[in-house]
């Protein structure tokens, strides 16, 4: 009896710690108005968007290849855990684009194999939540983001970044607010 009660608590410790080897999902939430941007992408406001201030750009420059011309943005992110993950972004683009490319840790613009075209966005007129179709692999802890604008110009208006482990996560919403992490003791 004993034999069989020690074997039954086993087996339950066994599926309690293997269920701890999962990662928690993880959703790091970026205001885009935190970011650095790059002239021509400045701060601009409407009601609507999540704190009533988001980025766009104020010209149509050159948006045929990847370039400064164009604007840049950059985030600082802290990656609590090492995994898989998925950026998406809140936003306006009424004609529908592809409207950034996307680098993790690499901000040179020319090297080509460091970005990644964000995938084409359908028309969004009122603030929609956009899959860029980019996956990482992150380890644990401070990551840049950069975006380099490529089409829609003033068009396409950036609200909020979501980067998460929960690859099947869609974002509804304004999305949750912007936490600065602890990063001394996360």
């Amino acid at each position: 009896m004993i034999a069989k009660l020690s074997k039954g608590i086993l087996t339950a410790l066994g599926i309690f710690s293997a269920s701890s080897v999962f990662a928690a999902d993880r959703f790091v939430w970026i205001e885009a108005e935190t970011g650095a941007e790059y002239n021509p992408i400045v701060v601009k406001s409407d009601p609507g968007a999540s704190q009533k201030i988001y980025l766009a750009s104020w010209a149509w420059p050159d948006y045929t290849t990847r370039n400064a011309g164009a604007g840049k943005i950059s985030y600082s992110v802290y990656i609590p855990e090492a995994g898989t993950y998925k950026i998406w972004a809140r936003m306006r683009s009424p004609s529908g684009t592809r409207p950034y490319d996307i680098s993790q840790d690499n901000s040179n613009l020319a090297d080509n194999a460091a970005w990644t075209r964000w995938s084409a966005t359908p028309a969004l007129t009122t603030w929609g939540w956009s899959d860029s179709g980019y996956t990482g692999t992150f380890t644990a802890g401070t990551h840049t983001i950069y975006l380099a604008q490529r089409e829609g110009g003033p068009n396409v208006q950036l609200d909020k970044l979501l980067i998460t482990n929960n690859t099947t996560y869609v974002p509804t919403g304004n999305g949750d607010a912007e936490v600065t992490p602890n990063i001394a003791n996360p």
